[in-house]
């Protein structure tokens, strides 16, 4: 508790059980940061007041730290964005180039299964330029947006089209798939076919 010099008196009156944030010294004559609340009251002539001085070091420091975890946070988002960008263009240049091959072979005479094997690599081709398309819009999924596409799709069709593309890794393994749909599925249903 101190006594308050009457010079005094207007300034606290407008900084009453108010916070203000200023530096504290030590007896050694170091200064650290605190948070001051000086509360006063006038009792006949005199004016009596408490202050309270607390250390904030350890919240200065944290809000420091926060600081700076957002700038990284920033710089990390912004360095994943240009990283897809970048793959995804990567991407693009031997995809097309195999789609490209795949359609000059199908001008051309083949074999049944051949035809049947460029007819997949054409599907994979397709597929994946959905992919890279969906890589893109990677950001949107980062900030919550992603919207699932609705659409009509054959099921069925769907269905053979991904056993198609696998079966390879499947006959690799020495494995068999077998694919039992149940009747009361419909052929046509909404959803993302991708």
């Amino acid at each position: 508790v101190m006594r308050v010099q009457k010079g005094q008196v207007e300034y606290l009156k407008s900084h009453n059980n108010k916070s203000v944030e200023t530096v504290a010294y030590r007896k050694n004559q170091t200064c650290f940061p605190v948070d001051l609340k000086v509360i006063f009251e006038e009792r006949d002539q005199d004016c009596y007041g408490v202050c309270i001085a607390t250390n904030i070091s350890a919240k200065k420091d944290a809000l420091a730290y926060l600081g700076k975890a957002k700038k990284d946070i920033v710089y990390a988002e912004k360095t994943k964005n240009e990283f897809v960008a970048n793959i995804t263009h990567e991407l693009r240049t031997p995809v097309n180039g195999i789609m490209g091959l795949s359609k000059g072979l199908l001008e051309t005479e083949l074999s049944t299964r051949q035809l049947e094997s460029v007819n997949i690599i054409s599907r994979c081709c397709d597929n994946m330029v959905k992919i890279i398309n969906n890589l893109l819009d990677f950001s949107k999924m980062s900030a919550g947006k992603l919207v699932m596409e609705e659409y009509e799709f054959a099921f069925r069709e769907f269905i053979d089209k991904t056993i198609a593309v696998n079966v390879g890794a499947i006959n690799e393994k020495g494995l068999k798939l077998i694919v039992n749909i149940a009747k009361d599925i419909p052929d046509r249903l909404i959803g993302d076919e991708l």
